[in-house]
Formats: structure tokens, sequence, C-alpha cells
């Protein structure tokens, strides 16, 4: 945040150092952070035990600190974190009732029971941190024209070049992987719209190679229906036209099932396979 605020080059350096190291050594499958419970922290590279803490509160942190590079660096590796994060360690921190929650999140556990209230009630907080913010990480705005970051329903008012644009974005993502975002300018206005395109749809799970999958992902867009061969930039698609109100960009992506398996210096794993569908 200190870098992304004041444009500091040492700071913002060392903050893709230690974002790095988390995601690319120290990162389970599900988004969760923290192998050891004693100070609820990082254990060794390649600790991943699949009975460690993973602490609600830490995959929620992580997520904001991958929301702050994304916005520092505009690459779309970090939003791709992020959505690990939102799809799999938030979302099932709570009971489906709103009302239970989990303080730490193994992935493999004998209890399944949830929690009501805990002497350190510090999740539930941070649960509702991030989804009240989660609205401002779906677009973003800036010199380089505007960014879909995340795949949610929705609309967004933003202005380009001192003209008013809306974002309209219908999906069913992550069930379905066709995502339809329409264009309403006041008067044609010409920027690029960058779309991303999750690593997991390009054949990478993880960006330093921590998780791996089989097979080929497949991913296509079309605009007004015919179909595009867009330029990727740091994770996104890119789309530099004149827009005009109707005009409609559909993003389809394979939601199959696939099979993901970890790094062979992840010990604690070995031989064994986790099931995705898109994001989740």
């Amino acid at each position: 945040a200190y870098a992304a605020e004041t444009g500091d080059a040492s700071s913002a350096a060392l903050a893709t150092r230690f974002w790095e190291s988390m995601v690319g050594r120290k990162m389970y499958v599900t988004g969760g952070i923290g192998a050891r419970s004693d100070f609820e922290r990082f254990g060794d590279d390649w600790e991943l035990p699949p009975d460690a803490y993973l602490e609600t509160c830490a995959a929620i942190g992580s997520a904001f600190f991958s929301g702050w590079m994304a916005a520092l660096t505009g690459e779309g590796r970090y939003m791709d974190e992020f959505e690990r994060v939102i799809y799999n360690a938030l979302l099932t921190a709570v009971a489906e009732d709103g009302c239970h929650y989990t303080y730490q999140n193994p992935l493999n556990t004998a209890r399944g029971e949830r929690w009501d209230w805990h002497g350190c009630p510090c999740c539930p907080p941070m649960f509702l941190k991030l989804t009240g913010a989660l609205p401002g990480y779906v677009y973003a705005s800036d010199a380089e024209g505007l960014r879909v970051n995340l795949f949610i329903g929705g609309e967004a008012d933003c202005t380009v070049g001192g003209q008013r644009v809306i974002l309209r974005q219908t999906t069913r993502y992550p069930d379905e992987g066709v995502v339809e975002i329409s264009v309403v300018a006041e008067r044609p206005v010409k920027f690029p719209l960058r779309i991303r395109i999750p690593g997991w749809a390009r054949g990478v799970e993880n960006p330093f190679g921590l998780y791996a999958s089989d097979g080929v992902r497949d991913w296509s867009l079309t605009l007004n229906g015919a179909a595009l061969k867009p330029a990727l930039d740091r994770g996104y698609a890119v789309v530099d036209r004149e827009w005009r109100t109707g005009d409609k960009v559909t993003l389809t992506l394979d939601v199959s099932p696939r099979t993901i398996r970890a790094d062979a210096r992840v010990k604690d794993v070995a031989g064994c396979h986790a099931v995705a569908r898109g994001p989740v």
C-alpha cells in the first residue's frame, strides 16, 4: 500500500519479493497460508502439510496484498491469486446460514463443525471487510484504459478520457465460463479494454510452478459476435478500439474439471491431486 501510494521503488521491490515468496513457495492450492499454528505463521519453503493451520484472516490478508500489487503493477497474476482466495479460502470459511464460521481451514480434518463465536473473533469482521471491498476490485481504471479484473455480474460507471462509460457484465461464472461485457457510452470513445485471462485458463495454475495441471485449457473472445485474436499483455487480453453503445465482448473460458498436482518439493502431498473446476 505504501509503495502504491508513494511510488517508492524500493518498497515496491520488497513487496514483490515478499509476494513471490508467499505465492511461489508457501501458498496452498486453496489460497490458504500459514503452515504453522504457533504465531499463525508461514513454515519453510515447500512446507505445506494438509493438516496445517490456514487461518481465515491470513488468507483474507493475502487477498488484500494481491489487490494492492495489482493496483501497483497492472499485472493479472495478482488478481489470479486474489480470485483464488475469494472462491476457495473466503467463501468456505462461512456457513450457508451466515452465522457460523471457521477460524482455521486445514485441507483435511476430522472436525466438521463451525463456530458461532470464538474468544479471538477476528475472522468475521475480516470476512465482512473483504466482501464489502470486493466491488472495488472487479474493475480498474488508469491511464491505460479500463481493466476487467473479476467476472462478477453488475455494472460499473467509469470515466475514460473525461467521458462517462458504463460497463455491464452478465455471467454465471464460475459455474459457467461465459462472460458478457456490454458498453454504454455517451458518444464514441477510443480506449483499450483489458480483460483478465486467468492463469488457470491458460494452463498456468501458479506463476512460479508451485502447482501444475495436465491437459490444455482454451479460451476465446468475440466482439459483437465476431471472433477476436487479441494480444495478451501482463495476463490481460487487450481490445483497443473506438467503443460505441451496444458493443459487446464475450469471453468464453473452459471450466471443465481438471486435476492439479503440487511441485515435487512439497513432500507432504506427494502422490496427491486436487480436482478443480475453473477457479474453484
